[in-house]
């Protein structure tokens, strides 16, 4: 993930220049895919840094982060992404757990169509990974899998098992 700090998603002229030095840095050392999420002082998707960081990225693949989820218009805020040529989108449907999004993510891939995949991540457990998949019609999730019982509810849900 290309991120210079914790805290909000707006970032300085200075953190930029880090973060565009940190995407050249996984490319040199044979990354194949950047996460990244900036936005604007009012939560829209800051257009114009995303789209000289892909550029600096090319050809690594590029996924935008739960920045997604604060942006005030999900379909307004996907729009962008694809005209951008982003490749993922991570985000729990702009709600706190991808459970309780899983409607809106199913829109979001729907709008998408095969331009973007859409990534179901916040909350995704063993107990309703199946649940979310099935809901939100996701092929894709992101998850803290460390226990067996949870790698195996995420190979299962998303093998359609």
């Amino acid at each position: 993930m290309i991120r210079p700090r914790a805290g909000d998603l707006v970032y300085s002229d200075e953190e930029i220049d880090v973060m565009n030095t940190d995407i050249d840095a996984a490319k040199s050392l044979g990354a194949d895919h950047v996460v990244l999420g900036l936005l604007c002082a009012d939560d829209t998707i800051d257009l114009r840094r995303v789209a000289m960081m892909i550029d600096i990225a090319r050809p690594m693949r590029v996924t935008f982060h739960r920045a997604f989820d604060r942006t005030p218009d999900a379909a307004a805020a996907l729009d962008t992404l694809l005209a951008l040529g982003v490749d993922n989108l991570l985000s729990s449907g702009q709600e706190n757990s991808a459970e309780i999004g899983a409607q809106t993510l199913r829109r979001l891939q729907e709008r998408a169509g095969a331009a973007l995949v859409v990534m179901a991540g916040g909350g995704v457990r063993a107990h309703n990974v199946s649940r979310i998949v099935d809901i939100a019609g996701v092929r894709e999730v992101h998850a803290s899998a460390t226990n067996p019982d949870t790698i195996r509810a995420l190979v299962l849900a998303l093998s359609g098992g």
